[in-house]
This record gives structure tokens, sequence and C-alpha cells, in this order.
């Protein structure tokens, strides 16, 4: 049996790895490119150490199937990091859209809505700290993130109700086959002793 599921168990890590890094290029590439087009309008551009912090971002995605609570905590610390030593803005959707996914996906539904909110007060506090405009937070930038990542948080909660409901189906079938095979062996059960008893009264007759 081993022979026979380890190919497929192979196949399928394959493609979970090819996932990840696909996952984690897309991410590295886009962060790079937010960090260079430098929307916060520094003369000098970005420092090379700016970009550093897109692989600092990449890198936990090839543990996000493993350790998706550990991955979301590291790389909402990177993100806080990143903001704490001024490098240009990338939002905070973006850099943990895969975490957030992975947490919910994996059932850790409440550690993903409350990273996302600490994230979301934090960002907002410290910008009005520096003088940005309530309104303009509240109703601009703070709704775009908090809409962002509540639709990756939900997105990743439905796959994983959904793969839930499909072990359920899975399960139920697999109960309602072995029912239906006890049934069959009950019936052949039955009918061995109705022949039993038929063979025995006719056998009596007969001596009688």
């Amino acid at each position: 049996i081993s022979a026979q599921t380890s190919p497929a168990a192979g196949s399928m890590f394959r493609q979970d790895r090819t996932t990840d890094a696909l996952l984690a290029g897309g991410l590295f590439a886009i962060i790079c490119i937010a960090i260079a087009a430098d929307l916060g309008g520094g003369e000098q551009g970005p420092p090379a150490l700016a970009f550093l912090f897109g692989a600092l971002f990449a890198a936990p995605v090839f543990f996000r199937r493993q350790r998706p609570v550990t991955v979301l905590l590291v790389t909402a610390a990177v993100l806080v990091a990143y903001y704490a030593l001024g490098f240009p803005p990338i939002g905070l959707a973006l850099p943990l859209a895969v975490a957030l996914y992975s947490a919910a996906e994996s059932g850790h539904l409440r550690w993903a809505i409350a990273v996302s909110g600490a994230l979301v007060i934090l960002s907002t506090a410290v910008r009005m700290f520096q003088g940005d405009d309530l309104a303009y937070l509240l109703g601009f930038e703070s709704a775009g993130s908090v809409g962002l990542m509540a639709a990756v948080i939900a997105l990743g909660d439905s796959v994983r109700s959904r793969r839930a409901l499909g072990r359920e189906l899975v399960r139920r079938e697999h109960a309602a086959r072995l029912e239906r095979e006890r049934e069959a062996a009950r019936r052949v059960e039955r009918e061995r002793l109705q022949i039993a008893r038929d063979l025995h009264d006719l056998l009596a007759h007969t001596v009688s």
C-alpha cells in the first residue's frame, strides 16, 4: 500500500512546494515594485535595506502550511519593523495577504482577525500621532486595508469550510458503504440460518 500511495504523496508535496514558491516569488516582486515606486515621496529613493524586507516578507511563505500562526506573527512583526525604520509605504494588506489567508484556511480565524485588527489600530494611531487627517485615515486608508484583509480572510475561511464539507461527505459515504456491506452480510447470515432450519426440519421429517 505504501508503495502505491508514496508517489501520490510525493507529487502532492511537489505541487505544494511549487505553489508556495510561486506565491513567495510573486509577493517578493510586488513588494519590491511597491518599494521602488516610493509613494512616500522620498527624494533619494528607497534604501537597499528596504528591498531586503521584501525577502523577509516572502520567506515565511514556505512554512505557512506547517506553522500558519507563526508565519502570521512573524510577518506582522516584520511589517511593524519595516515601518518603524521609515521605509516607503507598501500598505498593510499586501504583505499580510498570504499569511492571513493561510491562517484562516488552517482554521485559525481568530488569530487572523486579531492580528489584522491590531495592525490596523496600531497603524491608525501612529498616523494620527504624526498629524495625518483622521477622516482620510478612517474613510480611505484604513477602510481599504480592512476591506482587503477581510476579503483575504473570508476567502481562506471559505476554502477551509469547503474542504471540511468535502471531508464530511467522504466520511458519510464511507460510513454508508460500510453499513451497506454489514447489511448485506446480515442478509447472507439470515439466509444461511433459514437454510439450516429448513434442512433440519426436512431431516427431522424424514427421520419421523
